[in-house]
């Protein structure tokens, strides 16, 4: 099957095997957006179903991962927007801003510096990819979400104890 990892014997493993086995043969019929919302709907039972629920009332643990997975999922796919916002977020999550800050905090960090953190990760593994010859730190900072250069390179220098340029310099030609 498609789910082997999954347990089909628990309820919540059988509920994500049925349901990937409905949308399977239901995508063909969709409209793209009717597809994409419910693909998301059952991304989120299967990882539910991953994360160790055993039913529905155990799970307030695994619903809790889902939704800060889910979140991480909407920051990495947004991590270009400059005018990001918290409350877009946790609005294309179906969720509070007050819900998304605790899921965070029980994360020990903030949003706002898991979202930092990420697109300073993403600046340096794109200055440091040999295939990106032709990007510079400001087409890689504005890549990454940032409008402000001088933040950019104050933030980047905080966390990787180098400058974007030297990142850059150091990176290898490609072969």
């Amino acid at each position: 099957t498609c789910v082997d990892p999954i347990s089909s014997k628990g309820a919540m493993g059988f509920l994500a095997c049925q349901s990937l086995l409905a949308l399977q043969h239901g995508a063909a019929s969709m409209e793209d957006p009717q597809f994409l919302t419910a693909a998301a709907l059952v991304g989120d039972l299967v990882l539910l179903a991953l994360s160790g629920a055993r039913d529905g009332l155990s799970g307030e643990r695994s619903v809790r991962l889902a939704n800060i997975a889910r979140v991480k999922k909407v920051i990495q796919a947004r991590l270009h927007e400059p005018d990001l916002t918290l409350e877009s977020i946790a609005g294309a999550c179906k969720l509070s801003l007050n819900y998304v800050h605790k899921l965070f905090r029980d994360e020990g960090c903030t949003v706002s510096e898991y979202l930092k953190n990420e697109r300073l990760q993403r600046a340096r593994q794109m200055l440091e990819s040999p295939s990106g010859c032709g990007s510079t730190v400001t087409r890689v900072s504005l890549a990454c979400g940032f409008s402000n250069m001088s933040h950019f390179s104050t933030s980047f220098r905080r966390a990787f104890s180098l400058s974007p340029r030297e990142v850059l310099r150091r990176r290898k030609p490609p072969t």
